[in-house]
């Protein structure tokens, strides 16, 4: 099933990307970059590994012909919910933010 975000496209292997990493959670916040080239299919970028608190999304993740549209981390101490943090760096970077 695709999901829209916007006027770009969420694929299932995205979403299985998501639920691997929450799977695979456990002491440290896990994640990858969301990237799409000019298609505006999203696709994972590069997996990213933070520590219990927190995870640094990296702008320049992407390959170089794709645009870079923000990030995906899980949360192993929390629920899903967006944190406080996550809701301030959701607005630095003119990104997708879920």
């Amino acid at each position: 099933m695709i999901t829209k975000l916007n006027s770009y496209i969420l694929t299932d292997e995205v979403k299985d990307a998501m639920r691997n990493k929450l799977y695979k959670t456990q002491q440290e916040e896990l994640g990858f970059t969301l990237c799409s080239k000019s298609d505006n299919i999203i696709m994972p970028g590069r997996d990213l590994v933070g520590d219990s608190r927190k995870i640094e999304i990296d702008p320049g993740a992407c390959k170089e012909d794709e645009k870079f549209l923000g990030g995906y981390h899980t949360h192993p101490e929390t629920d899903s919910r967006a944190s406080a943090e996550d809701l301030y760096h959701c607005g630095k970077f003119k990104v997708i933010c879920t």
